[in-house]
């Protein structure tokens, strides 16, 4: 009535035929006679269904439609849809009408096929919280602000940072294997108990999370129900990243290695000179054809995605490990400088001005973009630096911050764990640096956070809360 029909999984050849009845103004609809004629068989069609399930199915849907478009037979209580109504047209010769003999390979392949592992819902919508407003009361300036659910004692100890995923909040589960909780009250949508948290896991595209299976498989799941999909032997040890294409990982035997998310297929393994053994492994982000990964030595690798091939190297980045970011066509490295480099061959694009604290350089923290900024924090301070060119103009923090720790952005403000015994999740306006309020976790010993729709996820040892933004 308002809009136009979605095409995308309907045959071109049928169109033409289906087209007609969603037509708005009621008048150019075809009468029933007329679709009864249009979606008539031709002779000797019913040979390929004349007996068997298939049959009765579809002389049970010619009943129906012919129930429904009968004119001495009122429809009243005849719950058959719309969509119901296209597949009993269908049943009684449509695609023989437009495409031939195909059509009784396709009524008898839907009674017989294997669910399509690399077919899956689209993505729910995130379900956005509400952003708090000091000028309506929502909270006061310099007060911690009430957790919109948790702390909540679900984590694993060894379990990597946690992974929003639209309306689910994805980790390593206490007990085990994976799960996955709403981010709205917390509470438990889903786990997976054959899963080896610690191998880290992926979003691909927002629909499906990635996992290293304990027996070192790839392991697919739908985001929102926790529904297996495919798996892949990739004898994995950990996941480094994924694109459009593949899901790469870290294999047992320490190499690289890509599985196609469209066939499950192993694309390429390759061996690296650079060290990817460690207790938590290398990590890895691909975009634009490179896969960059961050070695447990501190140095940089990028591949090529299409065949594993070494493009670009950066030796002794860091003392410890390079967390990368990537945005467009620039990848952004920490460690004993913060860098942009193009992705495509590695070259400096711009290194960001030392700033030195008691006469020495302290490393940069995990960068993260926002918008035209890049947020890190280099030793304990938290800058706010131009994409383009590295420069800070007239804006850097007023308050501390954790050095291990990233930075994120959510609502107005960007999110940041000060690196003291209190371990204090620090809120400051993105604008002017301003403190705007400060969290107190209860569980200091180990944290991290990250954010989605409205929500700043908080880790503090085995807990996990979700806070309000501004």
């Amino acid at each position: 009535m308002h809009g136009e029909p979605v095409w995308d999984d309907v045959p071109e050849t049928l169109r033409t035929l289906i087209a007609p009845l969603l037509a708005k103004d009621p008048a150019a609809r075809p009468a029933p006679d007329a679709i009864v004629k249009s979606f008539a068989p031709p002779r000797g069609a019913d040979r390929d269904w004349r007996r068997g399930p298939v049959a009765e199915d579809i002389k049970k849907r010619e009943e129906d439609v012919r129930a429904l478009l009968a004119p001495t037979q009122p429809s009243v209580g005849l719950q058959v849809s719309r969509r119901r109504l296209l597949t009993g047209f269908a049943a009684g010769g449509t695609l023989l009408a437009t495409a031939g003999g195909t059509a009784a390979w396709l009524l008898r392949s839907q009674t017989t096929k294997k669910p399509d592992l690399f077919a899956f819902p689209p993505a729910v919508k995130t379900p956005a919280a509400r952003v708090l407003s000091a000028d309506e009361g929502d909270f006061v300036v310099g007060e911690p602000p009430k957790p919109l659910w948790g702390p909540v004692r679900v984590l694993h100890a060894d379990s990597p940072a946690p992974l929003p995923v639209r309306d689910v909040i994805v980790f390593g589960a206490a007990a085990g294997g994976l799960a996955a909780h709403n981010v709205v009250d917390g509470k438990r949508r889903w786990a997976a108990a054959d899963v080896h948290a610690p191998g880290r896991y992926l979003s691909l595209s927002d629909c499906l999370i990635a996992a290293v299976g304990t027996d070192g498989k790839l392991l697919t799941f739908v985001a929102s129900t926790g529904e297996p999909k495919w798996t892949a032997p990739a004898e994995a040890a950990w996941l480094l990243a994924a694109d459009d294409e593949a899901v790469y990982v870290v294999t047992k035997d320490r190499r690289v290695r890509a599985v196609g998310r469209s066939d499950a297929r192993i694309r390429w393994t390759v061996e690296l000179s650079a060290s990817l053994a460690g207790k938590t492994g290398p990590r890895g982000v691909a975009g634009r054809g490179r896969l960059v990964v961050a070695t447990v030595d501190g140095d940089v690798v990028a591949l090529d995605t299409s065949d594993g091939r070494k493009v670009w190297d950066l030796r002794s980045q860091s003392e410890g490990l390079v967390r990368p970011a990537v945005a467009d066509d620039t990848v952004y490295l920490n460690g004993r400088t913060l860098t942009a480099r193009a992705l495509a061959d590695g070259k400096e694009r711009w290194t960001a001005e030392v700033k030195l604290v008691s006469g020495e350089n302290p490393p940069w923290g995990p960068p993260m973009v926002h918008g035209q900024f890049v947020f890190a924090v280099q030793g304990d301070w938290p800058r706010r630096l131009n994409r383009g060119d590295g420069s800070t103009g007239e804006w850097e923090a007023l308050y501390k911050g954790g050095r291990l720790g990233p930075i994120v952005a959510q609502g107005s403000g960007w999110w940041t764990i000060q690196d003291t015994a209190r371990r204090e999740v620090q809120a400051v306006d993105v604008e002017n640096g301003r403190l705007v309020w400060s969290y107190e976790q209860k569980s200091p010993k180990s944290s991290w956070i990250t954010a989605d729709g409205n929500r700043v996820f908080v880790v503090g040892d085995a807990e996990l809360t979700a806070l309000p933004v501004f």
